[in-house]
């Protein structure tokens, strides 16, 4: 006899698999559209951030001990 929590695995993991996997989805197109617009509107605080996160990486790479 299967328990309630073995059943309902069975019979709903790949519904509630694919309705994951549209949320990431459709929730990663939203953070591209919003990354794509704040790059076409600010391009040199754009430029700014990634040359302070390459500083950064490199520092701590850098000094390794």
């Amino acid at each position: 006899m299967k328990t309630a929590y073995e059943a309902y695995t069975e019979s709903e993991a790949p519904s509630r698999l694919r309705d994951a996997q549209q949320r990431i989805t459709e929730t990663a197109k939203n953070v591209s559209n919003v990354t794509d617009e704040y790059v076409h509107d600010h391009p040199w605080q754009t430029l700014a951030i990634a040359a302070v996160v390459g500083c950064v990486i490199g520092f701590l790479i850098g000094h390794r001990d």
